[in-house]
């Protein structure tokens, strides 16, 4: 007997095509994973309430090896998933070790521990885990003991007066209420549009980032805390310069908007969108002067002033402000995004998932420098594969010009990638008109970067001298340097101690290796997402970039270009370049004289060196069909997306 079908085989069968059955167990596997996820990661909302009369006499009472302590005490119904003890501290201590242990009205122990006071500071307190605790509340006795501790060296416990007028040790529990509603109820949306993104994936891989980067980038514009993005507060005062006028650093600082200082009184309160104070305030009146954020090239700053300047001019409110700034900033690397997926005729896929890096669409929604840098090397990268594999292009005067200027504009936003200029040396002949358009393209390429960078950097070194401003320079990555460098004392120790400095640079390189953790330490590298997750990610991103950037489909639109072996080392120095003089840079210009490590290096700025990785691999032609290429990229796009949404929930986690 045939199967009752709503609609019929042939018309079933049609629609499942194309793909639908796979984006429907994809969307199935991103609910169960995000679900899983959410029980096993989130942590519980907490309250924290003290079992005595905080009003009451406070008091102190020695525990000794003569006179242990011991003392009821109520705890609440509920789930305690935490007990807080304070003690005061003797200016001289011993190692000896106490025990503490809770007993139920019965008698029965229900928490055991030990602790020793060596780490305790003057008024310290000690939080211990409960597990296993009846939610009924009741009383409890708390007891402390240690064994030949005098009186002189002996910690104290304080004590307070409860409701009924007992004395009481001076206890806080600590009361789960489970996960709260504010990230189930914004995960359910984060995922709800990750499914959706997913049943109307596009075959066009660069349409399907442009709206990724959107979509997400605008959850983390809108739920990052305000200032929470590493530097934001000194690129956001680069932003209100612009905004009125200031492209360059001004004697006595640059005139800005109060608009500014409503904003960066906010720096490190991790205020979010849900309890700022800045809701339904307007923009300040009247100007002030500020030096935050010299030293910086204005380019990146463009897209934030045009908004500042805007909603100034219309009296908008601070907030619409802010977020607007953070949002427009997105939108231009979306559109960068956008045009360098669609621009690359081969790795279509890898610079999607580059593109789509949680550490890149973080730092795109924010005021921070490094979304234009990023957005500017993506669209680099993609050229330069275009100039390497489109057929039947030859490299004449209009690829050399596109290039120099990506070159020259990335330069001077990041020093440290002026070695990308290099990169036409490692271009084939063949895909020159001759060997000599080749040499008179790629001096060009590297002469005119060179030039770019090193004028602006001797410009923004006499303008910072003029201001008498030690603010952030172009070298750094912003904010006054307080860590004690001198770049001049710093050269000097380098010239006459170069086998020491080598030393330096190569356990800096060793030691490091947190480089790559960081690259998901999020709000100023306060948290995250577990290291097991972090190394699943890079074993993706290895087998992206090496095996599956590979099978491109269309394969009648790539020249039969094959990298030398030679060539391939080539990109892989110009990589490796990139690398040294990020070091470098932060050596002279954020570590102390003579420290035995480089200090201020994090792993975001490392991003637009692994764009590169594709060509360091040999040469593979295409071998799947398109069908199969199509199925492949659907499920990458899918695992980065995954792991866009994952990562985000961290940030649900942290503050909501």
């Amino acid at each position: 007997m045939n199967k009752l079908h709503l609609f019929p085989k042939k018309v079933w069968d049609e629609a499942v095509s194309n793909h639908l059955r796979q984006k429907i167990l994809l969307i199935v596997i991103l609910v169960v994973l995000s679900f899983v996820y959410v029980m096993v990661f989130a942590p519980p909302q907490t309250e924290v309430l003290p079992a005595y009369d905080e009003a009451g006499q406070r008091t102190i009472r020695k525990i000794t090896g003569k006179a242990p302590f011991q003392m009821p005490f109520h705890i609440n119904a509920g789930q305690p998933i935490g007990l807080t003890l304070y003690f005061d501290v003797p200016e001289y201590l011993t190692a000896d070790k106490y025990e503490i242990r809770v007993q139920n009205s019965a008698g029965d122990a229900v928490f055991e521990n030990s602790f020793t006071p060596a780490a305790l500071d003057e008024g310290s307190a000690l939080m211990f885990g409960l597990s296993n605790m009846p939610e009924t509340g009741g009383d409890y006795t708390l007891s402390i003991t240690a064994k030949n501790v005098p009186e002189e060296t002996a910690l104290s416990i304080f004590l307070r007066q409860d409701a009924a007028g007992q004395t009481v040790p001076e206890v806080r529990v600590t009361y789960s209420l489970g996960i709260s509603p504010y990230v189930l109820g914004l995960s359910f949306w984060v995922v709800l549009a990750g499914c959706i993104l997913i049943l109307f994936y596009s075959k066009k891989i660069h349409v399907n980032v442009l709206v990724s980067v959107l979509v997400f980038g605008v959850l983390f514009a809108l739920l990052t805390p305000i200032l929470d993005v590493p530097d934001e507060a000194t690129h956001l005062g680069k932003a209100f310069m612009v905004a009125n006028g200031s492209l360059f650093d001004v004697p006595g600082g640059a005139v800005v908007s109060n608009g500014m200082s409503q904003i960066t009184e906010l720096h490190l309160a991790k205020q979010t969108l849900l309890d700022t104070t800045l809701r339904g305030q307007p923009i300040a009146e009247g100007f002030g002067n500020t030096t935050l954020g010299n030293g910086q090239f204005f380019l990146a700053y463009i897209p934030s002033a045009i908004v500042i300047f805007f909603f100034r001019i219309f009296h908008a409110g601070i907030l619409p402000l802010f977020y607007a700034g953070r949002i427009i900033n997105l939108v231009t690397y979306a559109v960068f995004a956008y045009f360098a997926v669609k621009t690359a005729p081969r790795f279509k896929i890898f610079f999607a998932v580059v593109a789509l890096m949680p550490m890149s669409l973080y730092i795109a929604a924010s005021y921070n420098r490094d979304f234009l840098t990023y957005a500017l090397v993506l669209l680099l990268a993609a050229y330069f594969t275009k100039m390497v594999f489109e057929k039947g292009l030859t490299l004449g005067r209009k690829q050399t010009i596109v290039f120099i200027i990506l070159c020259a504009l990335t330069a001077m936003l990041k020093y440290s990638l002026l070695p990308f200029c290099l990169l036409m040396l490692f271009i084939p002949v063949s895909r020159f008109a001759s060997k000599k358009s080749k040499v008179l393209f790629s001096v060009l390429a590297i002469v005119i970067p060179v030039a770019a960078a090193a004028g602006l950097f001797a410009a923004n070194t006499f303008l910072i001298t003029a201001t008498g401003s030690a603010g952030s320079s172009a070298l750094t990555e912003g904010g006054l340097n307080l860590m004690g460098a001198n770049v001049g004392a710093q050269l000097h120790y380098m010239l006459g101690s170069l086998t020491t400095t080598v030393s330096v640079f190569l356990r800096s390189f060793v030691e490091n290796t947190y480089y790559i953790t960081q690259l998901f330490s999020f709000g100023w590298l306060a948290y995250g997402p577990p290291e097991v997750f972090i190394y699943l990610y890079i074993g993706f991103f290895m087998l992206v970039a090496f095996v599956y950037s590979k099978y491109e489909a269309g394969t009648a639109q790539l020249e039969n270009t094959r990298l030398s072996l030679l060539n391939r080392f080539g990109v892989f120095i110009v990589i490796a370049l990139g690398y040294v003089l990020v070091n470098l840079l932060l050596y002279l210009t954020w570590t102390p004289v003579g420290a035995g490590l480089i200090q201020g290096v994090q792993g975001r700025y490392f991003i637009p060196l692994l764009l590169f990785l594709p060509f360091f691999s040999r040469n593979v032609n295409p071998v799947q069909t398109e069908g199969e290429v199509a199925r492949t990229h659907v499920n990458l796009q899918f695992a980065a997306l995954a792991f866009i949404i994952l990562v985000f929930m961290h940030t649900l986690f942290e503050y909501y």
